[in-house]
């Protein structure tokens, strides 16, 4: 391909992806940095598009179309950066 598009997931917020080790594989390869880096990476993810529309006919999109939703117009419109509401615990983590 000539170019390549990236639309945000589920996992690209910081609670999602820590629960599936996202931050555990920022730290084993950057020991000194690495919870900047996944910051970092995180807060990029935050400016990610939830939707692309290629070639004006097809849509690209992670999961699916929320009801409040009934537009392009409407996807366009969501303010960046998107930022899920949730808190970081060890109620909330994987405890495998």
């Amino acid at each position: 391909p000539r170019k390549v598009f990236l639309v945000r997931g589920n996992h690209e917020d910081r609670l999602m992806n820590v629960n599936y080790g996202f931050h555990d594989n920022c730290q084993r390869k950057f020991p000194v940095e690495g919870t900047d880096i996944w910051e970092r990476m995180n807060d990029v993810f935050e400016f990610l598009p939830v939707a692309a529309l290629v070639d004006n006919t097809t849509l690209c999109i992670h999961g699916g179309i929320g009801d409040s939703i009934n537009s392009l117009d409407d996807l366009r419109g969501i303010p960046k950066p998107i930022q899920v509401v949730g808190e970081i615990t060890a109620s909330t983590t994987r405890q495998d």
